[in-house]
C-alpha cells in the first residue's frame, strides 16, 4: 500500500507499509521460545536417564553382594566339606 504525504524536508515522499519487520522479530521469539522447550526437554531427558543409570548401578551392586555371599557360604562349604573326607 502507498500512502503520499505532504513534503517535509527530513521525510520521504513516498513511504511504502511493511509489515516483514514486526513478523520477523515475531517470529524469532516465537523460535526462541521453541527452541527454550526443545532445550527444557532434553535436559529433563538426560536427568531421566542419568536416574535409570544410578538405579540399574544400586541394583547391580546389591546383586554383586548377594553373589558375594553366596559365593562365600558355598566356599565355606565345600571346605568343611573336603575336610570331612580328608580325614
Amino acid at each position: 500500500m502507498l500512502e503520499v504525504r505532504s513534503p517535509c524536508e527530513d521525510a520521504p515522499v513516498v513511504h511504502i507499509f511493511s509489515r516483514a519487520q514486526f513478523v520477523i522479530a515475531a517470529m524469532k521469539i516465537v523460535l526462541s521460545s521453541i527452541r527454550a522447550r526443545q532445550r527444557g526437554g532434553a535436559i529433563i531427558i538426560v536427568m531421566l536417564m542419568l536416574a535409570l543409570l544410578s538405579l540399574f548401578a544400586s541394583a547391580n551392586k546389591r546383586t554383586n553382594y548377594g553373589l558375594n555371599d553366596e559365593l562365600n557360604r558355598l566356599e565355606a562349604e565345600q571346605i568343611k566339606r573336603l575336610k570331612a573326607s580328608g580325614e
